[in-house]
């Protein structure tokens, strides 16, 4: 399968490990897995460049918050995707597509309910996907995403102790058993879930050998990419933006610290 994506270049402000784990990721994606990759022309002026927190995205729409980088938006009209532009309540972290199923779940801490019915404004003149709402239940999990990652074919890899109980319930009211892929604490706090999937193909900054052997026995390679001086900017899925009718990957900047359904 070849992806899209799109890739900031590693700015001269990032440290030379940084740099070297930049040019491993970029490689990894273009040569290793053989994904198109567009350099996207760096913005040295911005102060956030985890795009994923700024903007969501799916079946080619996008909506982005105001001061996304005027490139993106424009990169994005080019390919004829829809730019919206909202104030998103929510950090988009906290969304994650499910293309299978067509929904966004979405991360919420206790008493923001009510956040989620003003995000749902943002797609006012979309097609408005359904949103099915999670409740972080653990400490040191600040964003669903980690926590849980839905997978192609409708799999989804995720740490059920990061979940409230009306959660766990929810997820398990729409994903099958034989499609629920449990992390254990140590590979979430590893960033497995917040993985890269191209395909069958994972891309993670690290995972036990029990969990790739669980993702293998569900059909999905697993690449290993280190990106410990990114480990604050939640890893690998700190870069990409995910959801569009081709995956656009975004990179890094020298403010950053990187049943039926499965079948």
């Amino acid at each position: 399968m070849t992806a899209q994506f799109l890739m900031r270049p590693p700015l001269s402000g990032l440290g030379k490990i940084a740099q070297r784990e930049w040019q491993h990721f970029y490689e990894l994606l273009a040569g290793v897995l053989g994904a198109t990759v567009e350099v996207l022309p760096g913005s040295d002026h911005l102060e956030q460049i985890q795009l994923s927190a700024q903007a969501i995205a799916f079946n080619g729409q996008v909506i982005g918050q105001s001061s996304v980088d005027l490139t993106l938006q424009q990169w994005c009209e080019r390919r004829e995707w829809q730019w919206i532009k909202a104030d998103i309540a929510l950090d988009g972290r906290d969304w994650r597509w499910d293309e299978m199923r067509q929904l966004f779940w979405v991360g919420l801490r206790p008493g923001e309910q009510r956040l989620l019915r003003q995000t749902y404004q943002s797609f006012a003149g979309t097609a408005q996907p359904e949103l099915v709402p999670l409740t972080l239940a653990h400490p040191l999990i600040r964003h669903l995403d980690e926590c849980f990652c839905p997978l192609p074919n409708g799999q989804v890899l995720y740490y059920p102790e990061a979940l409230s109980l009306d959660a766990l319930a929810l997820v398990e009211e729409y994903i099958p058993a034989d499609c629920r892929i449990e992390a254990s604490y140590q590979d979430t706090l590893n960033g497995a879930c917040q993985a890269v999937a191209i395909g069958r193909t994972l891309v993670m900054h690290s995972a036990s050998s029990e969990l790739r052997n669980r993702l293998n026995q569900h059909g999905f390679r697993v690449f290993s990419s280190d990106l410990t001086e990114f480990e604050g900017a939640a890893n690998a899925l700190c870069l990409p933006l995910c959801g569009l009718t081709q995956p656009a990957f975004v990179g890094l900047s020298e403010h950053c610290s990187p049943s039926q359904c499965c079948s």
